[in-house]
């Protein structure tokens, strides 16, 4: 077993760990993903999920240090790059991300700051691909993950204890879905077989969220200085 990296609250070196911990996931998914999406699409979305993810870490790996924006940028063109509309998808996520933390004054993750930047995602998927809640899609999860983060945010919670609701949420979100008939992509045409099986865009992104939280939870990421 490898030795725990030390911590550190330095918001490029959190991201970069975060986002090989995710890869590492998705990658680990790639089976479970695939068999998810066979059921409506062409069952390779773990495919190029786990794809995008070893983009991701090898480019990271590398000895020149990033910033937080060119890291984000990194990723968004690993996941443009697998193509499909998971492709393009998973693009618009990280991208909205992107786009609303360079909005902000204050580049810390508090449990607000985790809210915006998820109602940021569900505000860019849901323009992007005309998805609502409840039509089985990625965005389920992602309105979970949200809810949850917003209203620990307006209970004045912390950011440890925001990610931790949004994780589990996330994950609620995603099995949520098995219970839905899908309004939206491939799965559409289906109608009501549709139900019984979880969207495979929501699984990664619960996997892909869950993945990132351990990390920022394991290095106090976001939190004060003691």
């Amino acid at each position: 077993m490898s030795p725990p990296e030390p911590r550190t609250t330095n918001g490029a070196e959190v991201l970069k760990r975060a986002v090989v911990a995710a890869a590492l996931a998705l990658e680990e998914a790639q089976d479970e993903l695939c068999r998810l999406d066979s059921v409506a699409g062409d069952g390779d979305e773990g495919l190029g999920m786990a794809r995008a993810g070893r983009g991701a870490r090898e480019r990271l790996s590398g000895s020149q240090p990033l910033d937080i924006n060119e890291i984000l940028d990194l990723v968004a063109t690993e996941l443009s790059a697998t193509g499909g509309a998971m492709g393009a998808i998973s693009y618009v996520v990280v991208s909205s991300i992107a786009e609303a933390w360079r909005a902000r004054d204050e580049h810390r993750l508090t449990a607000r700051a985790l809210a915006d930047l998820l109602a940021a995602v569900e505000a860019g998927v849901s323009e992007f691909g005309g998805a609502n809640r409840g039509d089985k899609s990625i965005l389920d999860a992602i309105a979970y993950a949200r809810d949850a983060a917003e209203e620990a945010a307006g209970h004045g919670a912390t950011a440890k204890d925001a990610t931790m609701a949004a994780m589990a949420a996330g994950r609620e979100g995603a099995a949520a879905t098995a219970d839905m008939e899908a309004r939206v992509g491939r799965a559409a045409r289906l109608g009501p077989r549709s139900r019984g099986s979880i969207d495979a865009g929501a699984q990664s992104f619960a996997i892909a969220l869950a993945a990132l939280g351990e990390v920022y939870i394991s290095t106090g990421a976001g939190e004060p200085p003691a």
